[in-house]
């Protein structure tokens, strides 16, 4: 029966020179810590193996029902349905699992995109280059002076952060504000995760709600510029944690962009919000 699987070549799954080197240059060239250590499992042969694996379980069915097409009335008599069954299901399990890992390699290798929204000065700008640990946006106090998208990649674990400073979401009869409002709305909707930025807690709430009509992207609130505003009632701790912060449905951090405050608490909730409900 296993004559039927050799029609399949034995190097439908073995990786090719060019494959080899692609992995190599794919090291090489790796943005971050996550796919620095994705591209070393791919050389180390770990994809290689589990395709492989594959490829074993798709030439068994194969023979199993070339056998069962070709030879029916054979003296052994028919395979058992059930094995047919198994076999066929093993395949797909193992397809699933793979393709079960591919969010998580393109997270590894792009960044998960985590946007920074919200209207006009509310601190977005600062807030990133704290996050980022310097200054790579420029920061006014006049309304707007952000028009075009700024993203930065940042380190992390289990995947890295592209952090995306966006234009601030408000009417403007501007045309060149209302083109920076439009990239904001694009980066919104292919956004992993959003940090809200406002400066109060009604405010947050009608950004989270503007935020809302633009993206299906989790939210974790940022009250910033709490260094101006020290008494804003809001906890990081428990309370950040469950986003039980005046009925608002989704998790709250104060921070402050000039002193530091807030800023590993709100990491973790964008991390959190990343994984999951159900971390």
């Amino acid at each position: 029966m296993r004559a039927w699987a050799s029609k399949i070549s034995a190097s439908s799954f073995r990786p090719s020179p060019r494959t080899r080197s692609a992995r190599a240059s794919s090291s090489l060239e790796a943005r971050s810590a996550a796919a620095h250590r994705m591209a070393l499992r791919q050389l180390s042969g770990a994809l290689s193996a589990r395709l492989g694996a594959l490829r074993e379980a798709v030439l068994e069915l194969e023979a199993l029902l070339a056998y069962e097409i070709d030879f029916p009335e054979e003296d052994a008599g028919q395979l058992p349905r059930a094995r047919v069954t198994a076999s066929s299901e093993a395949v797909v399990a193992q397809l699933d699992a793979l393709l079960a890992t591919v969010p998580a390699a393109i997270l590894g290798r792009e960044g998960a995109t985590v946007v920074l929204a919200g209207p006009p000065n509310a601190g977005k700008s600062s807030l990133l280059n704290a996050l980022v640990g310097e200054a790579r946006v420029i920061v006014s106090e006049a309304p707007g002076t952000t028009r075009d998208a700024v993203e930065v990649l940042v380190d992390h674990d289990p995947w890295p952060l592209l952090l995306v400073d966006t234009a601030g979401l408000r009417e403007s009869a501007d045309p060149l504000e209302r083109l920076g409002v439009e990239v904001s709305e694009r980066y919104l909707g292919r956004a992993h995760a959003v940090i809200a930025c406002a400066e109060s807690v009604p405010g947050l709430a009608a950004t989270a709600a503007a935020i809302a009509t633009r993206t299906a992207a989790p939210i974790v609130g940022a009250l910033t510029k709490r260094d101006l505003a020290p008494d804003s009632g809001v906890m990081v701790g428990a309370r950040a944690r469950s986003g039980a912060v005046q009925g608002l449905p989704f998790p709250v951090v104060a921070v402050s962009a000039v002193r530091g405050d807030g800023l590993e608490a709100l990491r973790a909730q964008v991390m959190a919000a990343l994984a999951g409900p159900n971390s």
